[in-house]
C-alpha cells in the first residue's frame, strides 16, 4: 500500500478535515448532481475543480442502473472521474446521491442487505460482508443498454488510464456516500497498492457489523475516511444500528449540527434543508478554517429562499433530533424544535 493521506486529528481526538479538500470534494459531489440534471444534454461537460492552487480535470462519467425498490429502472449518471492537473497519478471520483430525499428515505426502506464482492481479489474475501440491497444493486447492476455495471466501468477505465492511479480522492453524498463507501473499500482490496481517502457527506449506514469491521480494518481504511454528518439529519441514521437491520457506521465521524431557525409545517422541506449538500458545505467550509473545527451562528437555509438556519456547537446541541432512526420520529421531534440551545455566535 502506498503512503496514502491519513486523516489526522485534533487535540481533542477528533478528525481534522483539510480545508481545501473540504472545500474541493464538496464540490466534486455537488459536479455529480449536475452531471445528471444534465442528462439530456449531450454536450455538457463537467468542469475542471480549482480550489487553493489544486485543480481537477474531468476525464470520464460513469452510469449505474437505478433499480432499487420498484423492480423497475433506468440506467442513470451516478460518479465523475477527475484527474489532478499537477500530479497525473493522482485521481478524483465523485458519486452523487438521489435526486430528493423523500427518494433516498424510501431507497433506505428496503432494509436488506446482499453480501459485498469486490472487484478483484474476491476469492480472499469474507463471504459474510453485508452491506444493504439497494446500494449494492446500483453499484453491480447491468441492464438493458448498459456496457457494464458502475463498479466494471470505474475499474475498466482505472485500468486503461494512460497514467496508472497511485493516489485516489473519493467522495460521495448521501446514496452517493454509501457508493463512495462501497468503492472505497473496493478499492483497498482490488487495488491495494494505490492510496486512498475517502470523504462522505450525509452518507447512511452501508452495511452490518462485519462490514464494519472488515471496511475499518483493510488497510487501516478507518484512519482513511471520513464521515460528515449533521447532528438532525436523518439519512445518516439509516438504516437504523439496532437490531433487526444492526447497520454499522465506518471511518470518523466529523460532525456538525445544523437546524432550521424557526418552526415550520413542512415535515418534508426540513428534512432536506437538515440534509441538503448546499447546507452541510456552508457549514463544513466555515468549520474548517478555524480551531477547533466548528462553526457557529446563522446563515441562510440553501434550498429555501427566505429560511433561516442555525449552525451550532456539535457537543451542544439538542439530544432530541440526535436519538432519531427513523421517519415515525419527525413530526413528535419537530415540535421540540424550540429547546434547541443558544447559538455562541
Amino acid at each position: 500500500m502506498s503512503n496514502a493521506t491519513s486523516i489526522t486529528r485534533d487535540l481533542s481526538g477528533n478528525a481534522f478535515l483539510d480545508p481545501t479538500f473540504a472545500n474541493l470534494l464538496a464540490a466534486a459531489a455537488a459536479a455529480a448532481y449536475t452531471d445528471f440534471a444534465n442528462t439530456n444534454n449531450p454536450g455538457y461537460t463537467p468542469p475542471a475543480l480549482i480550489f487553493d492552487g489544486i485543480g481537477f480535470n474531468f476525464l470520464q462519467r460513469f452510469t449505474g442502473f437505478d433499480d432499487v425498490i420498484w423492480g423497475s429502472g433506468e440506467e442513470e449518471r451516478y460518479a465523475l472521474l477527475y484527474q489532478s492537473a499537477s500530479q497525473n497519478n493522482t485521481y478524483l471520483i465523485a458519486f452523487r446521491g438521489t435526486s430528493s430525499v423523500d427518494d433516498m428515505l424510501l431507497d433506505l426502506e428496503s432494509g436488506s442487505s446482499l453480501a459485498f464482492i469486490p472487484f478483484y481479489n474476491s476469492s480472499n474475501f469474507p463471504k459474510n460482508v453485508y452491506v444493504g440491497d439497494g446500494f449494492n444493486k446500483i453499484y453491480l447492476t447491468q441492464k438493458n443498454t448498459m456496457p457494464a455495471s458502475l463498479q466494471k466501468q470505474i475499474f475498466t477505465a482505472l485500468g486503461k488510464l494512460p497514467d496508472p492511479p497511485t493516489e485516489i480522492f473519493i467522495t460521495g453524498h448521501s446514496l452517493g456516500g454509501a457508493l463512495a463507501s462501497l468503492f472505497t473499500l473496493d478499492m483497498a482490496v482490488s487495488l491495494p497498492d494505490v492510496g486512498i481517502t475517502s470523504i462522505t457527506f450525509a452518507s447512511p449506514r452501508v452495511g452490518s457489523s462485519n462490514w464494519q469491521t472488515v471496511y475499518d480494518q483493510t488497510y487501516h481504511l478507518q484512519d482513511k475516511t471520513i464521515r460528515v454528518r449533521n447532528s438532525y439529519d436523518l439519512v445518516p441514521k439509516a438504516p437504523p444500528a439496532n437490531w433487526p437491520f444492526s447497520f454499522k457506521d465506518i471511518g470518523q465521524e466529523f460532525l456538525v449540527s445544523f437546524n432550521v431557525e424557526n418552526n415550520h409545517i413542512e415535515v418534508s422541506d426540513i428534512i432536506l434543508s437538515w440534509h441538503a449538500l448546499t447546507n452541510y458545505t456552508y457549514v463544513v467550509t466555515r468549520a474548517v478554517t478555524v480551531t477547533p473545527q466548528l462553526w457557529t451562528g446563522e446563515f441562510p437555509d440553501q434550498t429555501h429562499n427566505g429560511w433561516n438556519m442555525l449552525s451550532y456547537n456539535p457537543d451542544a446541541a439538542s439530544s432530541a433530533l440526535e436519538q432519531a432512526n427513523s421517519r415515525d420520529d419527525v413530526k413528535q421531534l419537530l415540535e421540540k424544535q424550540n429547546t434547541t440551545p443558544t447559538v455562541a455566535v
